[in-house]
């Protein structure tokens, strides 16, 4: 299933309505700096031009302009107010001129700059001591960290050590890996390489199966160990595919935790079980829930996981478990610091030392498995061509199993180079079929118990349904929204060449539209617009045009979408992701083929473009197991758990749900129990 981070996608990936805000300080100011000294002195000085020159600014004081004396006059006076009389011919007058003491006589001054008068000198001084202060400041805090920073220099000029961050490739991660020659693969670093059960071998070779796909050779990989910072890494690029032993929900599908981006994940490629390991009367005691009497002694290790901290309290109470990393939990068990492990089946069969308690004896696995985890590879936000083509080497490699294609086989030999184009059939060419690649490393132990059985058809957990924060409406956006808007669901159904409108693979596919319309339009079927596709519709030649055609095409396999025995038309990659498979193909004969066992098993595929209704669809399908395994009808209704991460709008689902999900069960019955072996031989455990 791909589901985009998207990252972003740098994430892997990214929210197909993601924005990013720009970076503003709100910060508020801090009162008296000395800028806001000079912006109060600036004001003030220009208030004062506006007064006519009055100087008010307070602090500071201003001229006092009323005791300015008159200047008297230079140079020779005029004889003003004097006239001319015989009788006072010599006598000498002076004029002065007249001043009336009502008034006074000013000169004005002009205005000086505001760096020449005394406040303004003032400011200025002050400024200059806080810069001379903050430069000191700096100059001490630097000169403590410069020898570091200077070793840290040299150490980057000199050494050969890769990047954590490499620059940022838009490329494809296929034409990079292609480009380089080899496959950075993470994979889970607890995991021992050895045993008679070797999970950490089993994971590699999917690494394997993929480089012989892009490149040619299987051996072409480097791996690199993962464990909390997988993602981070992942989304670095510093490793371009996870097979690090990942428990997928749907809830992580919509946001990974970590890094809050939509990864692309893959189907599973292996399904573990989440079991108690330990002496068989304790093993006895937790499986009953027996807390007394010789199981008074119980204590239980749980290894820290998500899902196991959630489903270990409505078992047993907290006072008898103690949690914490695998090893550890493994370490205090064959010390006797607790008597019942609680691990992921995946995680024992990557421990050589509990191995070989089990194979002696002195440990025994439960029977009751608390809870089936897919565990899945992981791409990416938004690289498709790269996600399709490690699905497409995983489905080579199961769809080869049941076509008895095996390594080496035939007149097809593995090419160990990127000379010829890149085929899906180099996965059993150069590593083996998903058979094969189970069998050499996890062997008939890892096979089941006795004679129980499994089932065949699985889907990812819920997780928490919850909203963590403010969870956007999804009808309101992409594909749900046009889907909504237009008022009917474009569904298109396709009919292999060996089946007809009437087989139940076709049936099936066809409620599978209806479900999904009710879902979006919460109780009405025949908003579903379905249309039914022949192989001369839909073939490795042909792609529906979502979304103008189809939102959504059902009855889908991988070898229909993409062709699995020819060379990869790399134009077909990155198009379309699926869901779950819903259903498989049981014994049936084709042009001369018996096809004994699993078969083929149809999915819905969705755009690309949308990861949001991408992930919607997979929750339909997920509905559907979760309605069967815990036995969920029409009148039982309200125990199915709601889902808040899409909004509102699409919290539940009406009585028409249920009714169509109890005709659905009646029909696929017997395709939901398979022997174990079976399923293995499958790779689907």
């Amino acid at each position: 299933m791909a589901m985009e981070s998207s990252t972003a996608d740098a994430a892997g990936g990214s929210n197909d309505r993601d924005t990013i805000a720009p970076n503003v300080d709100e910060r508020p100011k801090a009162g008296g700096t000395s800028t806001d000294t000079a912006s109060q002195a600036v004001s003030a000085l220009t208030a004062d031009e506006e007064n006519g020159g009055a100087h008010e600014i307070a602090g500071i004081d201003a001229a006092d302009t009323a005791h300015c004396e008159a200047q008297q006059p230079q140079g020779p006076t005029m004889n003003y107010g004097a006239s001319h009389r015989p009788e006072l011919d010599g006598t000498h007058v002076e004029a002065f001129p007249v001043v009336d003491e009502q008034y006074t006589s000013v000169v004005g001054e002009p205005i000086k700059p505001f760096h020449q008068r005394r406040e303004g000198r003032v400011v200025l001084m002050v400024i200059s001591v806080l810069l001379v202060s903050l430069a000191v400041i700096l100059a001490v805090f630097l000169g403590a960290n410069g020898k570091e920073e200077s070793d840290n220099i040299e150490a980057a000029i000199t050494t050969s050590e890769p990047t954590m961050k490499p620059t940022y490739d838009p490329r494809s991660t296929l034409e990079i890996v292609r480009e380089r020659g080899y496959l950075n693969c993470g994979v889970d670093g607890s995991i021992d390489w050895g045993g008679a059960v070797n999970f950490g071998a089993y994971a590699a070779d999917f690494c394997r199966i993929v480089a012989s796909v892009a490149l040619g050779n299987p051996d072409k990989v480097n791996y690199t160990s993962v464990s909390g910072d997988q993602f981070i890494k992942l989304q670095e690029r510093l490793v371009d595919v996870l097979f690090a032993g990942y428990v997928l929900t749907l809830d992580k599908a919509v946001k990974e935790p970590t890094t809050g981006l939509k990864f692309l994940f893959g189907t599973p490629y292996y399904h573990s079980s989440i079991v108690y390991l330990g002496e068989q009367e304790y093993i006895r005691c937790a499986s009953d829930g027996k807390r007394y009497g010789v199981c008074e002694d119980l204590a239980v290790c749980a290894v820290d996981t998500t899902e196991i901290r959630n489903l270990i309290p409505t078992i047993l109470p907290a006072p008898f478990v103690t949690f914490g990393l695998f090893p550890e939990m493994s370490e205090a068990l064959q010390n006797e610091t607790c008597n019942v492990l609680v691990s992921g089946s995946y995680k024992i069969y990557g421990d050589s030392k509990l191995q070989d308690k089990i194979f002696s004896g002195s440990y025994i696995m439960s029977s009751f498995h608390i809870s089936r985890d897919p565990l899945v590879s992981v791409i990416r936000p938004g690289d498709y061509a790269w996600f399709d083509l490690v699905e497409g080497a995983k489905a080579a490699a199961l769809r080869s199993s049941h076509r008895n294609i095996e390594v080496a086989i035939g007149p097809w030999t593995c090419p160990n180079s990127t000379e010829l184009p890149m085929s899906f059939l180099n996965a059993p060419r150069c590593v083996g079929s998903a058979y094969e690649v189970f069998e050499r490393s996890l062997g008939p132990n890892a096979y089941g118990y006795n004679n129980s059985f499994m089932p065949s058809i699985n889907a990812y957990n819920f997780g928490s349904l919850d909203c963590k924060g403010e969870c956007d409406d999804a009808l309101k956006y992409g594909t749900l929204k046009r889907i909504k808007e237009r008022g009917q669901l474009n569904c298109g159904v396709y009919i292999p060449p060996h089946l007809t409108s009437k087989s139940l693979q076709t049936v099936i596919s066809t409620k599978y539209c209806f479900l999904v319309a009710v879902a979006i339009f919460q109780g009405d079927p025949s908003a579903a617009n379905v249309t039914y596709l022949g192989s001369e519709d839909f073939s490795v030649d042909f792609l529906p045009d979502f979304p103008a055609d189809f939102d959504v095409v059902a009855g889908v396999n991988w070898g229909d979408y993409m062709s699995l025995d020819s060379e990869i038309s790399e134009e077909r990659l990155g198009k379309a992701t699926a869901t779950s498979v819903y259903y498989w193909q049981d014994k049936f004969e084709y042009n001369g083929t018996l096809y004994d066992g699993i078969g083929k098993g149809p999915s819905l595929f969705t755009h690309v473009a949308d990861s949001t209704f991408s992930t919607f669809t997979e929750y339909v399908t997920a509905s559907v197991v979760y309605a069967q395994r815990n036995k969920i009808t029409k009148n039982s209704n309200q125990n199915m758990p709601l889902a808040h991460i899409f909004g509102k709008a699409l919290l539940s689902c009406s009585a028409t749900w249920y009714h169509m999900l109890e005709t659905m069960m009646k029909s696929l019955k017997r395709r939901f129990l398979f022997r174990t072996k079976q399923l293995a031989r499958a790779g689907m455990l």
